[in-house]
């Protein structure tokens, strides 16, 4: 059984991976959807990408046509690679984030 601090940290990381708000839009240009995690690898509670309803549920969402939303949108993986830098980037961990991270336009970061 988890001890309540590392379910307590993977809960805090969680809900900062929702507030970034829809990756799939944010590489669009529209960085102000709300999001809903969207869970890359079942057995790793912290394997969550932030995706808005339609970019999961939706004509081209990545339950309903896989294929469409890889082709538009990259791989989960690909993008839980993005989520994750960005948040390394945040926390400090890594000092420079890539200025392609559709992240760095909704914070205004400096491109290092």
């Amino acid at each position: 059984m988890k001890a309540k601090s590392d379910e307590n940290q993977i809960n805090r990381r969680r809900d900062r991976i929702q507030k970034l708000g829809c990756i799939a839009c944010a590489r669009l240009g529209n960085h102000d959807r709300t999001a809903l995690l969207y869970q890359v690898d079942p057995k790793d509670p912290q394997a969550a990408i932030p995706l808005c309803d339609f970019h999961i549920h939706g004509w081209a969402g990545v339950h309903a046509n896989p294929r469409t939303f890889e082709y538009g949108n990259g791989a989960p993986a690909a993008l839980l690679r993005e989520v994750n830098a960005w948040l390394d980037y945040e926390d400090g961990i890594s000092p420079h984030v890539s200025p392609r991270n559709p992240f760095t336009r909704k914070n205004i970061c400096i491109y290092e």
